[in-house]
């Protein structure tokens, strides 16, 4: 992974910090979206501004349709009770925080010391990290630094243009989206920013309903029934895992499976990166079905589970139950603390 020169940095620096001063949470919420089409990219950075509700001020900035698939699920994240650490676990973005000194890794303020920036106090503080599934988040490369970089700088110029004249902002409430993109119609002219409103695309069912063959199936339903209540669960652990063979720092994701009414671990298990959490998740399903029966209910939070397993409980007769699972978070804490 190629790290950004000092003036590279800077320059980025130079532009979130202005953006900082011109308080863009202020005018947007966090899903009014701006979308930054920058020359050479074939998709736009769907943008979303953060702070108008209180939480740490910010940009969250993401890639074309697949990152605006990533987006989606955060906003429609409350539709399930899935825990922050696998929703922020599974997304790729560039984020600008504006926070504490207390929320920045030492890497980074030894950056900001490099540069010679002086912040003080909570919310002022300008850094950033690289999300990516199946890592934990870290210092922007090169050529994030850069892309970064250009979309702020378009950010500010919007940010202006709508300070200047409202008209310019969509109906965000109705389904539209505000889009940016330079324009230079003239050779030799120097490139003006246009923004218009567009509708918000749609997109791709992010997960998918498992179906396995009839055969399959038919074997399973001769199962004993039981008054077991299975819970199956996946979720990102948030510590690092050094691996020479990746340049970033690998983010492990576990499956668990677990009896409610018995408070019984019964099956987890790491994920490396070659494994399909799926997969594995009706693995293990299939393996409890066999070794104890067929569950009365499954409880899950996570929306991959939840619609990933809707197919094959109907076909087994099992209700499922969208709860948070709180039980779940000692059981994490506890294998945090062993890894």
């Amino acid at each position: 992974m190629q790290q950004a020169t000092l003036e590279q940095w800077r320059q980025l620096y130079k532009e979130a910090d202005e953006l900082k001063k011109k308080k863009p949470w202020t005018i947007f919420e966090d899903i009014d979206l701006i979308a930054v089409q920058l020359e050479g990219k074939r998709e736009p950075y769907f943008c979303s501004i953060m702070g108008r509700q209180g939480n740490c001020p910010g940009i969250t900035m993401y890639y074309g349709m697949d990152g605006y698939s990533d987006l989606c699920m955060i906003m429609y994240s409350y539709q399930y009770s899935a825990p922050t650490t696998y929703i922020m676990g599974d997304i790729t973005c560039m984020t600008c925080y504006y926070g504490d000194v207390s929320e920045i890794e030492p890497e980074q303020r030894k950056l900001i010391q490099d540069l010679g920036l002086n912040y003080q106090g909570a919310n002022d503080w300008t850094y950033f990290y690289s999300f990516e599934p199946r890592y934990v988040p870290v210092t922007l490369n090169r050529d994030e630094v850069v892309q970064c970089r250009k979309i702020m700088e378009v950010l500010n110029k919007v940010v202006d243009m709508v300070m200047e004249d409202q008209e310019y902002l969509p109906d965000f409430e109705n389904g539209e989206l505000l889009m940016a993109g330079w324009d230079s119609d003239q050779e030799g002219e120097e490139p003006s920013l246009t923004i218009y409103p567009l509708p918000v695309p749609n997109t791709l069912p992010r997960f998918l309903t498992i179906k396995v063959e009839d055969s399959v199936l038919e074997e399973f339903k001769g199962y004993e029934r039981t008054d077991m209540e299975l819970v199956m669960d996946l979720n990102y652990l948030f510590t690092p895992i050094d691996d020479p063979d990746y340049d970033r720092p690998i983010n492990p994701l576990l499956v668990l499976a677990y009896d409610l009414k018995e408070d019984f671990i019964l099956a987890g298990d790491v994920l490396t990166l070659d494994h399909d959490e799926m997969e594995t998740v009706v693995s293990i399903f299939f393996h409890i079905i066999e070794k104890y029966g067929i569950p009365k209910k499954l409880y899950a939070r996570n929306p991959r589970i939840l619609i990933g397993m809707e197919y094959l409980c109907e076909q087994l007769q099992i209700e499922i139950v969208n709860d948070p699972l709180q039980e779940l978070d000692d059981i994490y804490q506890d294998i945090q603390q062993t890894i």
